[in-house]
């Protein structure tokens, strides 16, 4: 970890590829955030899914006691 960061230091140090390296890393933690928005909504969808399956059985399972107990 170090010796990328001197690299990156020395890198800075160089007028013309300060920019690029500058830009390279606004680059890079834009899309890490881009990734971790896609990843917080498909997480969301998910769960969603997840809760009216639940919802889903749960009524079903309701309904079942319910007729086994009206046939008695």
């Amino acid at each position: 970890m170090k010796t990328l960061t001197s690299f990156l230091i020395n890198r800075l140090k160089r007028k013309s590829e300060g920019h690029i390296i500058i830009l390279t890393l606004i680059i890079l933690c834009s899309l890490s955030f881009v990734c971790a928005g896609i990843c917080a909504c498909v997480n969301a969808q998910y769960n969603s899914a997840v809760r009216q399956k639940y919802e889903f059985y749960s009524y079903v399972e309701k309904e079942n006691k319910a007729a086994k107990g009206s046939i008695k």
